[in-house]
């Protein structure tokens, strides 16, 4: 049954290690995964940033063009179906009602058939026609000269659209040509643009206009206007630098750049802050599942284990209650057949019967202090007691079963006065029985067992040296758990509890007490009780305010 028992608890250990293995690798697999991603993502937000502030950047320049356009169309499209020269002042009145500031001035011009052009300027200061306007004859004229041969041959353009001429960067001339009811050009309506309105009134409104608009709020951004020689025209920030991206205006102004720069991060600065932040997260929650995953495997390794011990401690307390009863039993059956005849036999075999009912007793005991202790129903009943009447208490009750095993244990008292302690005497006798059994157990050839009493400052000890087998290091702060048992496989092949410690300390502490060991393996191992003296008071300070005791020397 036993070894039913191990392959089944090795098969279980097998399996939740195998699950901790599959845990590793399963986080290990989930952290490498985000990494990547978090790598995929960094690249991708990056490009996705610098596409945004790109299109948005597109965006403003199309507006731009398209209201300075929409604003020049309105101006040169004549509301008469077919304009000619006898329409000035209806011509004239359009001009004054549409006029707008981004233009220096408005002219009209008619072909004639005899290849005569008549050019009336529109003077804004005067808001009327004015025949003594001086215009730049040098510039107006290559730009009608194509519109001339055009009326000339009867070639029929695209019908109000705008069209753009800017050959002469300092004098850009916006068009719109006059067509009659065949479509042949018959003049054409146009302006000079008036480039300090562009660069210091047009752009700046629509870039207070379109900035608010731009998608993040955390990525702010700066806008500029460069001419075709670099030279900052306008930003929307005094404290600019020089652009990330930049993108020419459409249709007019083409030889002018608009230019974005960001204000904080660069997109790759802030890609790389998200990824050391979403990786940080990623990585912070994977610690936290994987330590919630440890430990759910560590309580369930415990579980494990502690189902073990309890295992192991029905199995020998089972075998520990088997023992004596089967010498009682057996004892018994003698006397009662009458194998047993001669006084000082039967005597003999009485005295066995009372130790081995004195064992099971012991060992009842143990596990009903147990339970107690566990329930926390355990009561002491102090009074004054020397130590010496608990010792000689433990004596008696060892007595039988140490001869029977051929043991002899000296009773060693260095105290002048045996000293006078408040104890529960009932409960310090089996403590100290406690302690004498083990060394019994664990004495192997050595057979000799001393105990001693003595004073260490405020504290009387008593202390129970064999030269049995010893305890490693590792095992001697664990000794004192319940069930727990020390790895030797020399420990395994004697039976017991591994109660007997648990209530020996749980005594001790409830005396205000401790216990220590020294040991080592091969070399035997000394417990010494230490139990506040203090004239016959308990001492009743906290732990960390109590002298601490000195090692038995």
């Amino acid at each position: 049954m036993r070894l039913l028992s191990g392959q089944f608890d090795s098969s279980k250990r097998r399996i939740l290690v195998f699950s901790a293995i599959s845990v590793v690798v399963l986080l290990a697999g989930l952290l490498a995964l985000q990494y990547f991603s978090l790598v995929k993502l960094q690249k991708t937000s990056r490009d996705a940033q610098k596409l945004t502030r790109l299109l948005f950047l597109q965006t403003v320049a199309a507006k731009t063009s398209d209201e300075y356009l929409h604003r020049a169309q309105q101006l040169l499209t004549l509301p008469m179906p077919e304009p000619s020269a006898k329409d000035v002042n209806q011509i004239e009145t359009h001009f004054r009602e549409q006029y707008w500031k981004g233009a220096e001035f408005v002219f009209v011009a008619f072909f004639t058939h005899k290849k005569e052009t008549q050019i009336l300027i529109f003077d804004p200061a005067q808001n009327s026609f004015n025949p003594h306007f001086e215009w730049p004859v040098h510039v107006l004229e290559p730009v009608l000269a194509p519109w001339q041969l055009l009326s000339a041959n009867g070639i029929s353009p695209d019908r109000g659209k705008v069209r753009v001429n800017e050959v002469n960067a300092e004098h850009r001339i916006l068009l719109v040509p006059i067509l009659d009811k065949s479509s042949r050009v018959t003049g054409v309506t146009g302006m000079l643009a008036d480039i300090g309105f562009f660069r210091n009134e047009f752009v700046p409104s629509i870039v207070r206009a379109y900035l608010p608009k731009y998608g993040s709020a955390q990525d702010k951004i700066t806008l500029t206007l460069r001419s075709p020689f670099n030279q900052l025209l306008f930003s929307s920030d005094p404290t600019s630098r020089d652009d990330e991206t930049s993108v020419p205006l459409p249709q007019v102004f083409t030889d002018w750049r608009l230019g974005l720069q960001g204000q904080g991060l660069s997109p790759e600065q802030s890609a790389g802050r998200n990824f050391v932040l979403n990786f940080s997260l990623a990585l912070m929650m994977l610690v936290l599942l994987g330590g919630a995953v440890g430990l759910m495997l560590r309580g369930a390794m415990k579980e494990m284990k502690l189902s073990q011990m309890k295992s192991d401690f029905i199995s020998n307390v089972s075998h520990e209650l088997r023992t004596p009863l089967s010498s009682i039993r057996v004892f018994a059956e003698f006397l009662r057949l009458g194998w047993i005849d001669e006084p000082a036999r039967i005597r003999e075999t009485g005295g066995r019967i009372e130790a081995e009912s004195q064992r099971l007793t012991q060992l009842i005991d143990n596990i009903l202090d147990f339970s107690r202790i566990e329930s926390g129903r355990k009561e002491y009943r102090f009074e004054k007691t020397s130590l010496d009447t608990v010792v000689q208490n433990a004596l008696k009750i060892v007595e039988a079963p140490s001869q029977r095993a051929n043991f002899k244990i000296d009773y060693e008292n260095l105290t002048l006065n045996s000293p006078q302690c408040v104890i529960d005497r009932d409960a310090m006798t089996r403590a100290l029985v406690n302690l004498i059994d083990n060394a019994v157990k664990y004495s192997r050839t050595s057979k000799n067992i001393v105990i001693k009493v003595d004073q260490n400052g405020d504290f009387a000890t008593v202390s129970v040296i064999d030269h049995g087998i010893g305890i490693p290091l590792s095992d001697q702060q664990r000794i004192f758990e319940k069930f727990y048992r020390a790895g030797s496989s020399l420990v395994h092949d004697v039976k017991g509890t591994g109660l007997g410690l648990t209530i020996v300390k749980h005594i001790v502490d409830a005396h205000h007490g401790r216990i220590t060991v020294d040991s080592k393996p091969g070399a035997g191992s000394t417990f010494t009780v230490f139990l506040p003296w203090n004239n016959g008071s308990v001492d009743r300070r906290p732990e960390e305010d109590r002298p601490t005791p000195s090692k038995p020397s």
